[in-house]
Protein backbone atom coordinates (compact mmCIF):
# COMPACT_ATOMS: atom_id res chain seq x y z
CA UNK A 1 0.00 0.00 0.00
CA UNK A 2 1.32 3.46 -0.93
CA UNK A 3 0.57 5.93 1.88
CA UNK A 4 1.48 9.63 1.72
CA UNK A 5 1.88 11.29 5.12
CA UNK A 6 1.75 15.09 5.32
CA UNK A 7 2.63 17.38 8.21
CA UNK A 8 3.11 21.13 8.47
CA UNK A 9 4.57 21.56 11.97
CA UNK A 10 7.62 20.24 13.79
CA UNK A 11 5.49 18.10 16.13
CA UNK A 12 3.53 16.78 13.17
CA UNK A 13 6.76 16.01 11.33
CA UNK A 14 8.10 14.04 14.30
CA UNK A 15 4.88 12.02 14.50
CA UNK A 16 4.90 11.53 10.73
CA UNK A 17 8.43 10.17 10.84
CA UNK A 18 7.47 7.65 13.55
CA UNK A 19 4.36 6.67 11.62
CA UNK A 20 6.31 6.09 8.40
CA UNK A 21 8.74 3.80 10.22
CA UNK A 22 5.82 1.62 11.32
CA UNK A 23 3.82 1.42 8.09
CA UNK A 24 5.37 -0.20 5.02
CA UNK A 25 4.97 1.93 1.93
CA UNK A 26 4.45 5.19 3.86
CA UNK A 27 6.28 8.31 2.68
CA UNK A 28 6.55 11.58 4.59
CA UNK A 29 6.05 14.97 2.90
CA UNK A 30 7.07 18.16 4.71
CA UNK A 31 7.49 21.87 3.95
CA UNK A 32 10.93 22.71 2.60
CA UNK A 33 11.75 24.66 5.80
CA UNK A 34 12.32 21.26 7.51
CA UNK A 35 14.90 20.13 4.96
CA UNK A 36 17.92 18.64 6.70
CA UNK A 37 16.00 17.88 9.90
CA UNK A 38 13.84 14.97 8.78
CA UNK A 39 13.96 11.99 6.45
CA UNK A 40 11.24 13.11 4.03
CA UNK A 41 10.37 14.52 0.64
CA UNK A 42 10.00 18.29 0.75
CA UNK A 43 7.60 20.67 -0.95
CA UNK A 44 7.23 24.39 -1.55
CA UNK A 45 3.59 24.24 -2.61
CA UNK A 46 1.43 22.19 -0.23
CA UNK A 47 -1.69 22.05 -2.43
CA UNK A 48 0.28 21.02 -5.48
CA UNK A 49 1.99 18.23 -3.53
CA UNK A 50 -1.36 17.06 -2.15
CA UNK A 51 -2.75 16.95 -5.69
CA UNK A 52 0.15 14.81 -6.88
CA UNK A 53 -0.16 12.44 -3.93
CA UNK A 54 -3.96 12.26 -4.27
CA UNK A 55 -3.59 10.84 -7.76
CA UNK A 56 -0.96 8.22 -6.94
CA UNK A 57 -1.53 7.14 -3.34
CA UNK A 58 -3.75 4.43 -1.89
CA UNK A 59 -4.11 6.55 1.22
CA UNK A 60 -3.18 9.94 2.60
CA UNK A 61 -2.58 10.73 6.25
CA UNK A 62 -2.63 14.38 7.29
CA UNK A 63 -1.24 15.43 10.66
CA UNK A 64 -2.97 18.80 10.94
CA UNK A 65 -6.37 20.47 11.31
CA UNK A 66 -9.15 18.84 9.32
CA UNK A 67 -10.20 22.19 7.81
CA UNK A 68 -6.83 22.49 6.08
CA UNK A 69 -7.25 18.98 4.73
CA UNK A 70 -10.80 19.49 3.45
CA UNK A 71 -9.83 22.64 1.56
CA UNK A 72 -6.70 20.99 0.17
CA UNK A 73 -8.30 17.81 -1.17
CA UNK A 74 -11.57 19.35 -2.42
CA UNK A 75 -10.36 20.11 -5.96
CA UNK A 76 -9.23 16.51 -6.46
CA UNK A 77 -12.33 14.63 -5.31
CA UNK A 78 -13.97 12.37 -7.90
CA UNK A 79 -16.18 9.77 -6.25
CA UNK A 80 -16.08 7.28 -3.42
CA UNK A 81 -15.08 4.44 -5.72
CA UNK A 82 -11.96 6.26 -6.99
CA UNK A 83 -10.81 8.55 -4.18
CA UNK A 84 -8.02 7.33 -1.91
CA UNK A 85 -8.39 6.82 1.82
CA UNK A 86 -7.90 10.06 3.75
CA UNK A 87 -7.13 10.06 7.46
CA UNK A 88 -6.55 13.12 9.66
CA UNK A 89 -4.87 13.15 13.05
CA UNK A 90 -3.82 15.74 15.56
CA UNK A 91 -0.11 16.37 15.94
CA UNK A 92 0.05 14.48 19.22
CA UNK A 93 -1.48 11.46 17.50
CA UNK A 94 -4.22 11.17 20.11
CA UNK A 95 -7.15 11.48 17.73
CA UNK A 96 -7.52 9.89 14.33
CA UNK A 97 -10.37 10.66 11.92
CA UNK A 98 -11.34 8.60 8.90
CA UNK A 99 -12.26 11.58 6.72
CA UNK A 100 -12.78 10.23 3.21
CA UNK A 101 -13.28 6.84 1.56
CA UNK A 102 -13.77 5.13 4.88
CA UNK A 103 -15.30 1.92 3.60
CA UNK A 104 -14.34 1.59 -0.06
CA UNK A 105 -10.99 3.35 0.14
CA UNK A 106 -9.91 1.79 3.42
CA UNK A 107 -9.63 4.91 5.59
CA UNK A 108 -11.49 3.24 8.46
CA UNK A 109 -9.03 0.36 8.46
CA UNK A 110 -6.06 2.72 8.16
CA UNK A 111 -7.29 4.74 11.15
CA UNK A 112 -7.86 1.60 13.21
CA UNK A 113 -4.49 0.20 12.18
CA UNK A 114 -2.75 3.36 13.33
CA UNK A 115 -4.52 3.23 16.68
CA UNK A 116 -3.76 -0.43 17.23
CA UNK A 117 -0.13 -0.32 16.05
CA UNK A 118 0.90 3.05 17.41
CA UNK A 119 0.27 3.29 21.12
CA UNK A 120 -2.90 5.42 20.94
CA UNK A 121 -5.87 5.09 23.23
CA UNK A 122 -8.61 6.86 21.30
CA UNK A 123 -9.60 7.15 17.69
CA UNK A 124 -12.63 8.18 15.73
CA UNK A 125 -13.81 6.33 12.71
CA UNK A 126 -17.16 6.85 11.08
CA UNK A 127 -19.56 4.21 9.98
CA UNK A 128 -18.07 1.05 11.42
CA UNK A 129 -20.82 -1.38 12.26
CA UNK A 130 -23.60 0.89 11.02
CA UNK A 131 -26.18 0.51 8.35
CA UNK A 132 -25.19 2.33 5.17
CA UNK A 133 -28.28 4.56 5.28
CA UNK A 134 -27.47 5.72 8.80
CA UNK A 135 -23.93 6.59 7.76
CA UNK A 136 -25.16 8.77 4.91
CA UNK A 137 -27.47 10.67 7.24
CA UNK A 138 -24.50 11.38 9.50
CA UNK A 139 -25.91 9.60 12.54
CA UNK A 140 -23.22 7.03 12.91
CA UNK A 141 -19.76 7.30 14.25
CA UNK A 142 -18.02 6.13 17.33
CA UNK A 143 -15.29 7.08 19.65
CA UNK A 144 -13.81 3.84 20.80
CA UNK A 145 -10.79 2.43 22.52
CA UNK A 146 -8.28 1.26 19.97
CA UNK A 147 -7.18 -1.99 21.49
Amino acid sequence: MNISVFALTKNGAELGERLCRRIDGAYLYLPVRFKGSFNAAFFNDFRNQVGQAFGKSDGLVFIMASGIVVRSIAPFLKNKAEDPAVVVMDEKGRYVISLLSGHLGGANNLAKRYCKDNWRKTCYHNGNGCKQSAVHRGYCGEISPCD
